[in-house]
């Protein structure tokens, strides 16, 4: 998974077995995004390789119900 978040959650994802990466590959399962529609490199690299996106306050509240 590619997110941009901060160390200590990122450290909460690692803790629920979550691979956090700094790229995005085909190896990459989800990315995290605050806008989904957003134009940036890694969303426009995660849409070629067929990667969902989801927007970060969804990813969260999903989270908080585990």
């Amino acid at each position: 998974m590619r997110c941009q978040c901060g160390a200590e959650e990122e450290a909460f994802l690692r803790s629920l077995g979550i691979t956090v990466r700094g790229n995005v590959s085909r190896k990459t399962s989800l990315l995290v995004a605050i806008d989904p529609n957003t134009l940036s490199g890694k969303a426009m690299k995660a849409r070629e390789l067929g990667v969902p996106i989801m927007d970060a306050k969804t990813f969260w509240g999903i989270l908080e119900g585990t």
